[in-house]
C-alpha cells in the first residue's frame, strides 16, 4: 500500500491544532532472544507518547489492545495511552550476530491541553505497517537510522525534528490503511474512512467560531440527530459535543500560548459568546484559567529539557 491520501483534509486540520515535538531517546542493538519491557508512564507525563521503530528483524508486541501483535522491519509502534508494553524477538534465528538488529525508542511530546484530544482520537496502542520501499515513511526512517548511527553536526536537533515529523507521517500511513487487519481503527482513523463524518469534522475544525449545535452538525453530515450521535460515537469514541468541546479547548490553548490575542478574542474565535462562558469552560476542561495558562503554568509540565543524541543500548 502507499502512504494514502484518504482523509488528508481531516489530518491537515487536526495536525494544525497540535504542535508535536519529538525525542529519540534510545538506539538499541538487538541480539537473538531480545526483549524490552516498559512500564506505564506516570499520569503527569500523559502528554508524552512513546514510540518504537523496528528497523531490522521481527518482533512481537503486547500492549493495551494488542496481544502477540507482529512487527516487521520498518514498522512503527505508537502508544498514545502511554501504557505498559513489551516487545520481544519473534524469531531468534533471524538475528545471527549480536547487534545485527536495530530498534529506535523515543517519544512524541504534545501540549498537555492536546493530550486528551489525542487519546480520544487514537487507539491506546497501534502498529503502523511499513508502506514499502520508496514510501515517505520508509525514507524518513532511513534518515533517522543514518543520523542515529553516525550523527553529523546538529545531529541531536535534526533527530528531534525527524522524530516530531514521524508522528504525522506514521498517522498518514495509518489512514492509508497500513494497519494490521486485526486492529480496529477508532478515532481519527475511522473518521477519515467515513466521508460524511470526515467532511463534518473538517468543517468544524475550519469554523470553530460558528455556533455549532447538534441540529446544524446533523444537517451538515446529512444525518438525523440520532444517526449522527450513534455514528460519531462509534467512529470517534466520543460524542459530537465532546469532540467539539475538546477541539475548541485545544485551539484556545494553542492561541493563548502564542500570546497574540486577548482571552476574550480567543474565546470568541473558538465559539464562545461571552468571555465569562469561555473562562468557565477553559477552567473546567484544562484545570487552570486562560490567564494562568498563558503565564506558563503548563510550561513547567511540558518542558522538553535538553536535546541530546540517543543513548546506545544492547538487548539480547
Amino acid at each position: 500500500m502507499g502512504d494514502g491520501n484518504d482523509g488528508a483534509g481531516l489530518l491537515d486540520r487536526l495536525l494544525a491544532l497540535v504542535d508535536v515535538d519529538g525525542r529519540l531517546d534510545i538506539r538499541c542493538d538487538l541480539g537473538a532472544g531480545w526483549s524490552l519491557d516498559q512500564t506505564a508512564r506516570l499520569a503527569d507525563a500523559g502528554h508524552h507518547i512513546p514510540f518504537h521503530v523496528l528497523l531490522d528483524g521481527e518482533a512481537v508486541v503486547d500492549a493495551d489492545g494488542l496481544r502477540d501483535a507482529p512487527m516487521q522491519a520498518g514498522d512503527v509502534l505508537m502508544l498514545p495511552a502511554g501504557g505498559a508494553h513489551q516487545l520481544r524477538d519473534r524469531d531468534p534465528a533471524s538475528l545471527q550476530r549480536p547487534g545485527e538488529g536495530t530498534l529506535l525508542c523515543g517519544r512524541f511530546i504534545v501540549p498537555a491541553a492536546s493530550s486528551k484530544l489525542i487519546r480520544a482520537l487514537l487507539p491506546p496502542a497501534m502498529v503502523v505497517r511499513s508502506p514499502g520501499a520508496g514510501s515517505r515513511l520508509t525514507r524518513l526512517l532511513a534518515l533517522m537510522r543514518e543520523e542515529a548511527d553516525a550523527p553529523g553536526e546538529g545531529g541531536a536537533a535534526l533527530l528531534r525534528h525527524l522524530s516530531g515529523a514521524l508522528f504525522a507521517v506514521a498517522l498518514r500511513a495509518a489512514m492509508g490503511g497500513n494497519l494490521p487487519t486485526s486492529i480496529e481503527a477508532p478515532g481519527v482513523l475511522a473518521l477519515g474512512a467515513h466521508p460524511r463524518l470526515a467532511a463534518l469534522v473538517v468543517d468544524i475544525l475550519g469554523n470553530l467560531a460558528q455556533d455549532w449545535t447538534l441540529d446544524s452538525m446533523a444537517e451538515r453530515a446529512a444525518l438525523s440527530r440520532s444517526s449522527l450521535i450513534r455514528s460519531f460515537q462509534a467512529a470517534a469514541g466520543v460524542s459530537p459535543a465532546e469532540f467539539l468541546n475538546q477541539v475548541r479547548m485545544t485551539e484556545a490553548a494553542r492561541r493563548l500560548r502564542a500570546g497574540r490575542d486577548s482571552p476574550a478574542a480567543i474565546g470568541e474565535a473558538v465559539g464562545y459568546a461571552s468571555e465569562a462562558a469561555f473562562q468557565r469552560a477553559f477552567k473546567r476542561e484544562i484545570g487552570v484559567t486562560p490567564a494562568a495558562w498563558r503565564d506558563g503554568v503548563e510550561a513547567l509540565q511540558s518542558s522538553p529539557g535538553n536535546v541530546a543524541l540517543p543513548v546506545r543500548q544492547r538487548l539480547g
